[in-house]
């Protein structure tokens, strides 16, 4: 926007605040799925593992080996 001078620097200054405060709306209704996301694969995955070594997540869905 600086670069067109379509606004003026207070215009981009409230712009900016109506923006982050839009966002930050997004990021708490997105923070439980975000927290759960974080719980699972810390407790699935082991760090200093190989992908290939690490454990099957479907046993940890409840799903069985037949899927």
């Amino acid at each position: 926007m600086t670069f067109f001078d379509v606004l003026s620097f207070g215009d981009q200054g409230i712009y900016d605040v109506i923006n982050n405060l839009g966002s930050l709306a997004a990021r708490f209704i997105f923070l439980p799925i975000e927290e759960s996301g974080y719980l699972f694969f810390a407790q699935t995955l082991k760090r200093g593992v190989a992908v290939k070594d690490q454990p099957k997540v479907r046993r940890y869905w409840g799903l069985n080996n037949n899927n």
